[in-house]
């Protein structure tokens, strides 16, 4: 399971990477992929990992940072590359031995 989590993790990340080149409808298919793997990750996080709050917060992060980056919430008024880089560093922090990557 750990593996599966951290490979979801990692394609997250290559996915949110290539939303600023893309158009806007291009962004939204990407940004629904990304939903597709937070949501299977929500399971994870409740199913194997006892849904730990803290990685139940992070993958809300993640989620809403995707989201401004596709366009699909103003984020605050903060552009793409902040999200972009928020994004990675909660993707970084789900995957700790604190979250997401403490399962076996």
């Amino acid at each position: 399971m750990k593996q599966r989590v951290e490979l979801t993790l990692e394609r997250i990340i290559s996915l949110a990477d290539e939303m600023p080149s893309q158009d806007e409808i291009e962004k939204a298919h990407t940004f629904a992929t990304i939903k597709v793997l937070i949501d299977w990750l929500r399971e994870a996080n409740r199913d194997f990992n006892n849904d730990n709050g803290y990685a139940s917060e992070k993958l809300i992060n993640i989620e809403w940072s995707a989201a401004a980056i596709a366009g699909l919430d103003d984020g605050n008024g903060h552009d793409e590359d902040l999200h972009l880089s928020w994004l990675r560093g909660e993707v970084d922090s789900a995957g700790s031995e604190l979250a997401l990557g403490a399962m076996e």
